[in-house]
């Protein structure tokens, strides 16, 4: 099932975009894809698991079974190793933090970490050694569903729908968008760091009840000290 709303943003952010999707359980299983780059695991990850096939890994994070509750996690991209206040309020509450890339700066992981467990992957513009062990790909489960993690869409290197992937997240744009394409959402948070031309600052979230996922982006609003 799919709907979308736009609602009237709160003192704190504005909500964008929501968009629901119930996946079906022929989509539980995880078919390994044959074109996933070879990455370490990455230091920030709570559970890793790498699987192989061939000379590929994936990166595989796992929380375990069907949930039973709603889950949230909180999606952050692109803050150019600047951490609003703003996102961190928004992202207070999840169980789980995604950062899409971008990061630039390995405290920004250390305060996303105080919130939540997170995984993150690199971007374009995360260099240098705190760097070296982030990986470019992740694919984190929750549950049964499957949630594949890159910064630049361009550069997706799998079929999700083949992998039985239900959700894409990306970054790199700076431009917030939620998208469905057959069975697959795919959520770009857009960028919470410095504002890039007159594109929003914006953050996102999950929310996975059983087999169920619905996608929020939320623009933040008051940056800095300039009231709302």
């Amino acid at each position: 099932m799919i709907s979308s709303s736009v609602a009237g943003g709160s003192k704190l952010n504005k909500v964008l975009i929501f968009l629901h999707i119930h996946a079906s359980e022929s989509k539980t299983s995880i078919v390994l894809p044959r074109r996933v780059s070879c990455q370490p695991v990455s230091k920030y990850a709570v559970h890793s698991v790498a699987k192989t096939t061939g000379c590929a890994i994936l990166n595989r994070r796992q929380t375990g079974g069907h949930l039973d509750t709603t889950i949230r996690i909180g999606l952050i991209s692109d803050t150019h190793d600047l951490l609003r206040p703003q996102a961190i309020a928004f992202l207070r509450g999840s169980d789980f933090i995604i950062h899409a890339g971008d990061i630039c700066g390995s405290t920004i992981i250390e305060e996303l970490a105080r919130i939540a467990p997170v995984t993150v992957v690199r971007g374009n513009n995360d260099r240098g050694a705190w760097a070296d062990g982030l990986p470019e790909t992740e694919l984190v489960e929750f549950g049964g569903i499957f949630i594949y993690v890159v910064h630049d869409l361009a550069e997706l290197d799998i079929d999700p729908n083949a992998a039985g992937v239900q959700v894409v997240v990306s970054g790199h744009s700076h431009k917030p968008v939620i998208e469905r394409r057959d069975d697959v959402i795919f959520v770009n948070p857009g960028s919470a760091g410095p504002r890039r031309f007159k594109l929003p600052i914006s953050v996102a979230e999950l929310h996975i009840a059983g087999l169920s996922v619905s996608a929020r982006i939320v623009e933040l609003t008051n940056e800095g000290t300039r009231p709302p």
